[in-house]
């Protein structure tokens, strides 16, 4: 199975990629291939992924082991952990990055005298630091 089946974010790196298969050489390879369908196309589904696996053939089977790996095998609660971590620091990079590109757009339409665009470069901005509700209200204080 390759790594590229848990490739969740457009913007995954191929260092993350590294970093992800280096937390899979913590387990045994049976369990490396429960994470990356758990992580995968199992979209955190414990007892899909077990089943993927091969852990279980029953439903029954399927939830006592997608149980037993997520929260009683140490290396597998530990490795989710890790990219657990992995995923919540790409998240907050492309927050970063958004709202990086937002700011340099609405000065880019500030210097071109676009009025519209900058005010739009900002509601953006505000929604994403949590002013705005999507539909441009403003959030209850």
């Amino acid at each position: 199975m390759s790594t590229s089946a848990i490739s969740p974010h457009p913007r995954f790196t191929e260092q993350d990629l590294a970093d992800f298969e280096a937390i899979l050489e913590t387990v045994t390879p049976r369990q490396a291939d429960f994470l990356r369908a758990y992580y995968g196309a199992c979209r955190r589904n414990a007892s899909l992924a077990a089943r993927v696996s091969g852990f279980a053939s029953s439903r029954e089977q399927a939830k006592a082991s997608g149980y037993q790996l997520t929260k009683k095998r140490a290396a597998v609660v530990k490795a989710i952990k890790a990219i657990d971590h992995l995923l919540n620091r790409r998240a907050l990079y492309g927050v970063a990055e958004a709202i990086a590109d937002l700011e340099a757009d609405r000065e880019l339409a500030r210097s071109k005298g676009a009025a519209g665009a900058s005010l739009r470069a900002t509601e953006r901005l505000c929604q994403l630091h949590g002013l705005l509700d999507p539909d441009l209200k403003a959030a209850p204080l």
